[in-house]
């Protein structure tokens, strides 16, 4: 059931995936549809409602983006129709005594304008005069001949001697290029000679207009000055360009307020759902790691038991495969496991042989048929013989126990135990003989018995004095008493690293003892260097 609900909310997860795709493509259809199904699938899911509201909001935001682009466009389409020429302002009349001034400037703008030169082929063969007076008093309305006007007649046209008479030592005279004639915008500004005086005065105003428009560019300030002073000011109303009414770009302005407001609340609520997506992937990816080691552990049990007795058969291992694939477990980290237990139960099975006493460290031949049981290749004996070896000296040397007793009995039955257990047993008659081992021996545990024979230091005392010396003020201290002294030091405040037992003392007890004074041991010194 657990396992359809998380299917359930998977496919609901990848509706409104698609839904908010579908949105993004203004499909608001379609994305209803997938938040429909999402529902059918998760109705608890509390994302729904945003979607459905965010769909709402662009709807609505589409219908109101309509309205504006009709309510824009309506207007435009009457005052197209409707347009009239705007007529030009009128401009200022200049007064009749800046002529002169307005001759001055026309000269100026003449010799400014720029000299455009001929290619030969244009002006190779030269026109007659009358053709060239013809050309030119059309092109400036037959203006007035002046003496710039004559000059420039005779540079274009030469003079021919009559036929017979020319003399030789003189070169025909070489066609020279034709200035370029006054601009257009300038033709009406000479009279005519042959107009009235009444259409030379309606020219004299009309190019001091012309001149006006052309020249007043580049009139210096003064003159600008002068000549708005001596000019005739018409009132010229401004031609304005209307506005736009104003309730289309109110409603716009307020349709945006809103909109913003809503825009904000929106991105909230997107910000939400992406983290909430977010945290949903971590929690998945985390379920996956999960899932994957509790199936890794699962299959090194297995792998554990297949191995136990050496390499399992080929339809073991094709049922390890079978196994490791059905987990869902990649193929490089089942090889991996796969050596790993290997190496690990030959390790086990070495140590077995050796604590049952059945494997000498010489015999060479045992350890080989062993690594032919496993499986295990030279190579990786060799690469796993450092810690192998480490382990072993670890399980086999667990410490050294310094045992001070005069009783024989009890040093019969204590001394072998310890030592299949993995002590160093090093023993002592009296603590005075036990005085000058110590400094040499450095032992982890001192087992040491309460009372010893006439003029020697009892055990009681060979503490007080051992605890003296500050290199010797921890190792952890076991008494074996008799009866009489078990009552005073059941009454007597030891420290934590000491302890006392009852004579003849069980070794299971002892051995107990022993390795918890030791782990206090060890976490003391650990303290100490951190």
């Amino acid at each position: 059931m657990e396992q359809q609900l998380s299917q359930n909310k998977l496919a609901a997860r990848q509706c409104l995936l698609e839904a908010d795709r579908l949105i993004k493509e203004s499909r608001f259809a379609d994305a209803k549809s997938a938040i429909e199904k999402a529902r059918a699938l998760d109705p608890s899911n509390f994302y729904i409602s945003a979607f459905i509201d965010r769909i709402a909001y662009f709807e609505k935001e589409k219908k109101s983006d309509g309205k504006d682009t009709l309510h824009t466009q309506a207007p435009k389409a009457p005052q197209a129709q409707s347009a009239e020429p705007v007529p030009k302002p009128h401009q200022p009349t200049v007064a009749p005594q800046q002529p002169q001034k307005q001759q001055a400037t026309v000269q100026q703008a003449k010799q400014t304008t720029p000299v455009h030169t001929t290619s030969p082929t244009q002006t190779s063969a030269v026109p007659p005069a009358s053709t060239v007076q013809t050309k030119t008093e059309g092109s400036l309305g037959k203006a007035p001949v002046t003496e710039q006007a004559k000059n420039f007649q005779q540079k274009i046209v030469p003079t021919v001697p009559p036929e017979g008479k020319q003399n030789p030592a003189v070169s025909p005279v070489q066609p020279q290029p034709a200035k370029p004639s006054v601009p257009p915008s300038l033709d009406h500004v000479i009279p005519s000679a042959t107009s009235p005086p009444q259409a030379a005065d309606e020219g004299k105003k009309s190019s001091a207009q012309s001149v006006e428009e052309v020249v007043s560019p580049v009139l210096p300030p003064v003159i600008e000055k002068k000549k708005t002073e001596g000019a005739v000011h018409h009132e010229v109303q401004p031609v304005v360009n209307e506005p736009m009414p104003s309730s289309g770009i109110q409603t716009t302005t307020r349709e945006q307020g809103i909109s913003e407001a809503q825009l904000e609340e929106m991105k909230r609520k997107i910000e939400m759902l992406t983290k909430a997506l977010e945290e949903e992937k971590k929690a998945r990816e985390e379920m996956n790691r999960q899932q994957i080691q509790q199936a890794i552990a699962q299959f090194k049990i297995v792998l554990e038991k297949a191995w136990v007795d050496g390499a399992p058969t080929e339809q073991k291992m094709s049922e390890l495969e079978h196994l490791a694939s059905t987990l869902a477990i990649p193929e490089n980290v089942v090889r991996s496991l796969m050596r790993e237990i290997k190496l690990e139960m030959y390790g086990r099975a070495v140590k077995e042989v050796i604590a049952k006493r059945q494997l000498l460290r010489s015999s060479s031949s045992t350890l080989e048929w062993l690594r032919k049981v496993y499986k295990v290749s030279v190579d990786e004996y060799l690469e796993y013989e450092s810690k192998f070896l480490m382990d072993l000296v670890a399980d086999q040397y667990k410490g050294t126990v310094f045992q001070i007793s005069s009783d024989e009995t009890t040093k019969k039955e204590i001394t072998p135990k310890l030592k299949s257990l993995g002590y160093a047993v090093v023993t002592s008659p009296t603590p005075e003989d036990a005085l000058e081992k110590i400094d040499k021996l450095n032992p982890n545990v001192i087992v040491c018995e309460t009372s010893f024979g006439t003029g020697s230091l009892s055990g009681i005392r060979f503490l007080h004095i051992l605890r003296t010396n500050p290199k010797f003020n921890f190792i952890p201290f076991i008494f074996l008493c008799n009866e009489e002294d078990y009552a005073l030091l059941a009454s007597s405040e030891l420290k934590p690293n000491e302890a006392f037992l009852r004579k003849p003392a069980n070794f299971d007890e002892l051995s107990a003892l022993i390795t918890s004074k030791l782990l206090w041991f060890r976490e003391y010194i650990m303290s100490l260097s951190k």
